[in-house]
């Protein structure tokens, strides 16, 4: 059988740094390993670097929250440039951040441009609670499962779904798309949920396109920059 492990954050610091983890379960190894495979857990409590020479992919459970009471600074995994998360397994975020810097100042001031996706893929479930995701290019949904709740996110450029077997469902949130200049929301297959949603145009260019798939719901607001 399969080396079930759980790696839980007790500080903030690097994803490969022990100190950083308390692991638990069968197996060996202080830090979680990349890939993940679908028999771990990681529970991310605190502010975690993913300072990986590689692209995260998951196919486990990466849980990231922000526990009660709460600190100072929320539960965060931050992605650096040039890393893409590719996501066959669950993320859970609740009350705590994904971040990957749209542009390398990593403010709003369009000063070097950042490089990295999410990608969502068929087996994959993302879970936005109460949380903010900040991606440096594309979020697309591949044929998973993405359910954003309460939530405000913002990429450099699309946030697409696609594939038949995909699903979007979103309530009381916000997706702004094409900071990096141009940027579509695209909805190109699947479903689409959308309750009391506000989409925005961030770029200079973009379009919002409803193209295929079954969309209920309301979409509240789409919006200009």
């Amino acid at each position: 059988s399969a080396l079930a492990r759980t790696f839980t954050s007790t500080t903030n610091g690097n994803w490969t740094a022990a100190a950083t983890w308390v692991a638990s379960g069968t197996g060996t190894g202080s830090t979680p390993p990349i890939p993940l495979p679908a028999s771990d857990t990681v529970i991310i409590n605190n502010q975690v670097l993913y300072n990986v020479n590689s692209d995260l992919t998951n196919s486990g459970t990466i849980v990231i929250q922000t526990i009660s009471p709460a600190p100072a600074l929320p539960a965060r995994l931050t992605i650096p440039s040039g890393r893409t998360i590719f996501n066959s397994g669950t993320i859970n975020v609740t009350n705590g951040q994904v971040f990957q810097c749209r542009f390398t100042s990593c403010t709003d001031s369009n000063t070097g441009i950042g490089s990295g996706n999410f990608v969502n893929q068929s087996t994959g479930t993302v879970r936005l609670i109460d949380s903010y995701l900040e991606f440096a290019q594309d979020w697309a949904n591949q044929g998973g499962t993405r359910i954003i709740r309460r939530s405000c996110t913002k990429v450099g450029q699309g946030f697409s779904l696609s594939s038949s077997t995909g699903s979007d469902d979103i309530e009381d949130s916000s997706i702004s798309v094409g900071w990096q200049a141009s940027g579509n929301i695209q909805h190109s297959d699947g479903t689409l949920r959308a309750v009391r949603v506000q989409y925005q145009l961030a770029g200079s260019s973009g379009n919002f396109e409803l193209n295929s798939g079954r969309v209920t719901g309301d979409i509240d607001l789409i919006t200009f920059r």
